[in-house]
C-alpha cells in the first residue's frame, strides 16, 4: 500500500458537492413535477418560487423552512470544503 499526493487541481475537480450540483443544474428534466426530485434539487440548487412547490406539492411551511435551512447547510459544506482543499487539507488518499 503506498500514498498518493493528490493535486489540488485533481482534488478540486472531483468535488462531490459540485458534482451532484453540476448533475442536478444541467438535467434537462423538470424536478419539480415529482416531490422527491424537488427535494432533492431544493437541497442542491435551491429555488426561487418555493410557494409555487409548497401549492404543487402540499408541503407545509414547516417543510419549506427546512428545506432552505438544508439548502443554506449543503452550501455552506461545499464553501467549508473547498477551502479545505485551497488549505492544503484532505489530500492523502491511500491505494488499496
Amino acid at each position: 500500500m503506498t500514498d498518493k499526493q493528490i493535486t489540488p487541481i485533481e482534488l478540486s475537480n472531483s468535488n462531490p458537492f459540485d458534482s451532484i450540483h453540476t448533475c442536478c443544474a444541467f438535467w434537462c428534466g423538470d424536478w419539480s413535477e415529482d416531490h422527491r426530485l424537488a427535494w432533492i434539487y431544493g437541497i442542491v440548487c435551491g429555488w426561487e418560487d418555493y410557494q409555487e412547490l409548497q401549492e404543487m406539492h402540499g408541503w407545509d411551511d414547516e417543510a419549506i423552512e427546512r428545506l432552505k435551512y438544508l439548502h443554506k447547510e449543503y452550501k455552506k459544506e461545499n464553501t467549508a470544503y473547498k477551502k479545505d482543499i485551497s488549505d492544503g487539507k484532505n489530500r492523502v488518499f491511500k491505494d488499496d
